[in-house]
């Protein structure tokens, strides 16, 4: 009888997606205690560009707060970036 059985982790997805969900929380909530704004559409695009250039350039690419602070770009750039609707 063989020892070896292929090790499985159920719901792994579900662990990363709450990890990834702290991730961005702790990185919002350092955001905007930084530059003291209560929502992110409340920064300037200087001051997310300056969140972005840390995340690129002062960041390891393997730190997990470079996905929170990138996400924070991203969320920041779709609230302020004009939508087409079309109608029916």
């Amino acid at each position: 009888m063989s020892t070896h059985t292929k090790f499985e982790w159920p719901r792994l997805h579900k662990v990363e997606e709450r990890i990834e969900y702290e991730i961005n929380e702790i990185s919002l909530d350092h955001v905007k205690n930084f530059y003291s704004v209560d929502d992110i559409t409340d920064l300037t695009e200087e001051q997310i560009e300056a969140i972005l250039d840390f995340a690129n350039n002062e960041m390891w690419d393997s730190s997990p707060f470079k996905i929170g602070l990138i996400n924070i770009h991203n969320d920041w750039e779709d609230a302020n970036t004009p939508h087409i609707c079309f109608e029916d």
